[in-house]
């Protein structure tokens, strides 16, 4: 208690200078996030209504609350159809992204051979190069290899050792000590082991993180699966087929129960986040051997 008082005591007050800049600041992030959270609540609030209500009757209080709404899109949608091809894609690209990362990043850093820089370069290189350009040759390459909607192939071909993954695990690796490879080493380690069972553990919150981003940028990706992964709708994919068929297919007008769709397909983002918030803040790597 004396040592939290005294920290609480000790720490630096705010120039008054600085107070108007800070009031301005966050009026202006409260603003932002009100213009986040509106339509978000604004989307929940109608996607409880009849379809007649919120086409007719947007402004006036609804007749009835339709909570079977969230019901009906799982049968009327094919929704865990879309829900299961996308945690499969979703969990398999960034546990295989991160496991190809640390591998070649932990090569290059604890091992010198003669085309290490070589590799690096190369590694790195396609950081620079734009995904549109690459996107016919990829695509002629899938389906020559008959990978096309495949899940396997969509899986292999999304996940890459390089790029910027790659350079954020070569960093970190790049700030482990020795030490532990040595004393792995001395006791008989092999190479495996020393990787997976000394240094991994210490790169945890790092591949959480890549792991999280990767995750969200897969569960959003739309181009990839609409292009290779047809035969199976994604959320993505499948969230704009839905809309298509609102918006003048067989469902039109049921934008209620897109709403839904909408919804549903967002909790697993919140979840994450609400999960591993504090794997993300905490962005760092701790070790037990100081040089």
């Amino acid at each position: 208690m004396k040592k939290t008082a005294k920290l609480i005591k000790d720490k630096p007050k705010m120039d008054k200078a600085h107070r108007p800049i800070l009031i301005a600041l966050c009026v202006v992030f409260f603003i932002y996030t009100i213009t986040l959270i509106f339509p978000f609540a604004w989307m929940i609030y109608n996607s409880v209504r009849d379809h007649i209500d919120f086409m007719f009757r947007l402004w006036e209080v609804p007749n009835q609350i339709l909570f079977s709404n969230y019901l009906d899109v799982f049968s009327e949608f094919d929704l865990l159809p879309m829900l299961g091809n996308s945690i499969i894609i979703c969990v398999a690209v960034p546990t295989l992204t991160i496991f190809m990362s640390s591998c070649l990043a932990y090569a290059l850093t604890k091992f010198n051979f003669k085309i290490n820089k070589i590799i690096y370069l190369i590694a790195i290189s396609n950081m620079f190069i734009p995904v549109a350009g690459s996107v016919a040759s990829m695509f002629k390459l899938m389906s020559d290899l008959h990978l096309i909607n495949n899940h396997f192939g969509f899986i292999i071909m999304s996940s890459a050792g390089t790029g910027f993954n790659f350079l954020l695990m070569y960093a970190t690796f790049k700030n482990i000590s020795p030490t532990y490879s040595e004393a792995a080493e001395i006791d008989g380690a092999g190479q495996w082991r020393t990787f997976l069972q000394i240094i991994m553990p210490q790169v945890i919150p790092v591949c959480t993180s890549i792991w999280l981003i990767s995750f969200i940028g897969v569960w959003s990706a739309y181009e990839t699966p609409y292009l290779f992964l047809r035969s199976h709708e994604t959320i993505a994919t499948g969230i704009k087929s839905i809309s298509d068929s609102v918006e003048g297919g067989e469902m039109n007008g049921q934008y209620p129960k897109l709403f839904c769709a909408i919804i549903i397909t967002t909790i697993p983002m919140i979840v994450l986040f609400l999960v591993f918030q504090n794997k993300i803040m905490s962005f760092s790597m701790g070790g037990g051997i100081k040089e």
